[in-house]
């Protein structure tokens, strides 16, 4: 046991001194921490049914951040290409960045807009319609609104951030989201502090974007001002040509995104009432928590194995699916039993925190569920490493089992019924993805080998 712990020891130092893998592992820590202290503070401050508002928020405002379809990450990749064009001396490039930087602006504002509008207008209709929200006392449609207005400038913001990274300013961008998200745990914070309940969700997003605007314009003045013209950059980058090829792909699996991920709290919240939606989504909070933390460095990990692969490395590629694996392994081992141990204790001792949380029993449930999200993560990223999206049909199959399954099981058993579909589901999940990881790991290695040949 202590030589597999110097082992992973000495996995974690060698990840270098680049600032990107560096910021990322920040940034990583800082998205696990920030929601579980945000957990801490949400029992301290809100009754039980306010903290079933508070979740339900956030998984309906999870589902407008999930419409933007991936846009992102193909903004960011069209960038990257064009400032390496830049450094080699492409003039043409620079009219081509202004054009993207218009996009980004333009996109973000525009389908932020219409996002807002929507999810406004959508989710408030399916609030009050709700016969428990009818029945409830609960303060939450000025808090609701104002956290929709965010909405609009968080996607954005997440827009130029994109350009940003393809700038190649990935350590400053990172640096910037992880004070937006320790200044959206001081926001809401504040706000309880004061007494304004649900506002504190609000504030929750409206500081980090005011946050996140003002870095942008001081970290990036000096590009900014190499951008002058932006505003009347003709029309270069073609939907048809450049974007809608990849975007497609994308588009399918974040749709499928939505189901897998953003529809568990609003239907146990729509069955079951604020007071078990809160303890769903709470608990969901912290298993998350569980999940992020144990995957931490497999993003990081991601562009090492897509340079070992485009090196042929293919020896180090395994050796680092390797690591990856057993990282993740003896982190999730270790995180659940830490979180079972403390669910015990604190149903023992009657403590007002063990209110607000599922049994333990559903928590070991549950827990079957992140191992298979966490198994999918790892494989996910091994075969993505090989130039590849072969998780597209997993998705769209998985979010479309989702939608039928848990609103039936839901009804019928309760929040037992919607943990045995999340687990299941991420279970079988994470087996599909390490058969098609291998299968493209085979096909890919023997394909370059024929070729060598």
């Amino acid at each position: 046991m202590q030589a597999s712990i110097a082992h992973i020891r000495a996995i974690v130092q060698k990840e270098g001194a680049d600032p990107a893998v560096l910021t990322t592992f920040l940034l990583r820590v800082s998205t696990s921490v920030v929601p579980f202290i945000s957990v801490l503070i949400v029992v301290r401050y809100l009754t039980l049914e306010q903290q079933g508002y508070w979740y339900l928020f956030s998984s309906i405002l999870v589902m407008a951040g999930y419409a933007e379809l991936g846009f992102g990450q193909i903004l960011s990749r069209l960038t990257a290409i064009e400032w390496g064009k830049r450094l080699q001396g492409d003039v043409a490039s620079d009219i081509r960045l202004r054009n993207l930087f218009k996009v980004a602006l333009g996109f973000g504002l525009i389908f932020g807009l219409v996002t807002g509008l929507v999810t406004g207008t959508v989710g408030y209709w399916w609030i009050v319609t709700r016969p428990s929200v009818q029945q409830a006392t609960v303060d939450w449609q000025l808090a609701w609104w104002l956290s929709a207005i965010a909405g609009p400038l968080l996607i954005a913001l997440s827009m130029v951030n994109s350009f940003f990274e393809g700038c190649q300013f990935v350590a400053t961008v990172n640096v910037r989201r992880f004070v937006m998200s320790w200044a959206g745990l001081a926001g809401s914070a504040t706000v309880f502090i004061l007494n304004g309940k649900l506002l504190g969700f609000a504030g929750s997003r409206l500081v980090p974007f005011a946050v996140g605007a003002a870095m942008i314009g001081l970290q990036h003045r000096d590009l900014l001002g190499s951008l002058d013209g932006w505003r009347t950059a003709r029309k270069i980058v073609s939907w048809t040509r450049d974007i809608w090829p990849l975007q497609w792909r994308y588009a399918l699996s974040w749709s499928a995104g939505i189901l897998i991920n953003a529809l568990y709290v609003p239907v146990v919240f729509n069955y079951l009432g604020p007071a078990e939606g809160g303890r769903f989504g709470l608990s969901m909070s912290i298993l998350n928590f569980i999940f992020m933390t144990t995957t931490m460095l497999t993003g990081a990990k991601s562009p090492k194995l897509a340079m070992f692969f485009g090196q042929r490395r293919f020896g180090e590629m395994r050796h680092e699916l390797r690591n990856m694996t057993l990282l993740t392994l003896l982190g999730f081992i270790l995180l659940s039993a830490g979180l079972l141990g403390v669910a015990l204790f604190l149903g023992s001792t009657h403590s007002r925190f063990a209110n607000r949380l599922i049994s333990p029993y559903l928590l070991a449930i549950a827990l079957l569920g992140v191992l298979g999200n966490a198994i999918f993560t790892v494989s996910s990223t091994f075969a993505r490493s090989l130039n590849a999206e072969p998780f597209v049909t997993l998705s769209i199959v998985q979010g479309a089992v989702t939608a039928v399954l848990l609103p039936s099981v839901t009804k019928f058993f309760g929040i037992q019924g919607s943990l045995y579909v999340y687990s299941f589901l991420w279970l079988a999940t994470g087996i599909w993805a390490v058969a098609i990881a291998r299968n493209k790991w085979v096909g890919t290695t023997a394909q370059v080998s024929a070729i060598a040949n």
